[in-house]
């Protein structure tokens, strides 16, 4: 964000205070902000209370989302807040010293997709070791900003052992994401490989499924696949976080929920998926660092702790 800031000779606005309340979105419409940095999470919050419609966003010339993956209907009501401006996608890590996917200014945008490779970088998109539209993204090295070391763990076996050749023999980095090349020139990303959920012979990925779980009794939600006791079919299991924290007891919700998932699963994704077997009201989703949902892997280990308990 400095750098940004100062290789464009920008000035930084720094706000203390909540973001998800009206004085932020006040403050943006004083101080005149035109390119504002966003988290889908935060977008959700908005949304689903109103709290920034009404103000004078129109400073704004363009929105930049990244940290975890958003959807369109988020994305695009962003867009309408201010005057229908576009929402620039950045999605990359630390690891690599910024993104390896974007979008940009110069080419048609849609909410939620990325257009292009990040400067200085190559990806090619594997699917069963081979190139494809839809599967694990590879880094194509080297690049400025990759990694070359890490505390404590084996540099090598976590991004480059086991790894398949590129389509010119190249050797590839892992990265961990799944993602879609889409017509037109998109691309959509479809959360972790670690993330992958396979239930009635049908694989998809936990944030496809959490995409479609619109409900304005909840603020997130991460959906995971569990074995069911005594057998190896899979069922499905969503984590909730209602917005209203007096509801976490309530039994009438979860089951409310459950209903209202396998419904708008059924109708917006896949009738073979729509079949949520139990919903777990937290006050949180549980997190793994900063601001990072755990993974499905780590989810599951959570429930089986429950599922002992109770």
């Amino acid at each position: 964000l400095m750098y940004g800031s100062l290789v464009n000779r920008a000035t930084m606005a720094l706000y203390v205070g909540s973001t998800t309340r009206r004085p932020f979105g006040e403050f943006v419409s004083v101080a005149g902000v035109t390119m504002l940095g966003v988290v889908p999470k935060l977008v959700r919050a908005w949304r689903i209370d109103g709290t920034m419609e009404g103000l004078d966003w129109s400073r704004i010339r363009r929105f930049s989302s990244t940290a975890e993956p958003s959807t369109p209907e988020d994305m695009l009501y962003l867009m309408y807040l201010a005057r229908y401006k576009p929402v620039l996608e950045y999605c990359g890590g630390t690891e690599i010293g910024g993104g390896y996917i974007t979008g940009t200014m110069v080419q048609p945008c849609a909410p939620g997709m990325f257009t292009t490779a990040a400067m200085g970088l190559e990806f090619v998109i594997m699917d069963d070791g081979r190139v494809g539209d839809r599967g694990e993204i590879f880094l194509v090295p080297p690049s400025i900003g990759l990694s070359n070391d890490l505390l404590n763990y084996d540099h090598f076996v976590e991004y480059f052992d086991g790894t398949p050749r590129g389509p010119n023999g190249e050797q590839l980095r892992r990265h961990g994401d799944s993602v879609e090349r889409l017509g037109g020139g998109f691309f959509r990303h479809r959360g972790r490989i670690d993330d992958m959920i396979n239930l009635n012979g049908v694989k998809t990925s936990a944030e496809e499924i959490r995409s479609v779980l619109a409900n304005d009794l909840v603020s997130d939600s991460k959906p995971i696949s569990v074995l069911a006791e005594g057998s190896d079919q899979h069922r499905l299991v969503v984590y909730a976080v209602p917005r209203d924290p007096k509801l976490l007891a309530s039994p009438g919700l979860a089951e409310r929920l459950r209903v209202d998932f396998e419904r708008d699963i059924k109708a917006r994704l896949n009738p073979l998926l729509a079949h949520v077997s139990e919903v777990i009201l937290v006050p949180e989703l549980p997190q793994a660092g900063p601001g990072k949902t755990k993974t499905i892997r780590e989810l599951r280990r959570d429930y089986e702790a429950r599922r002992t308990r109770s």
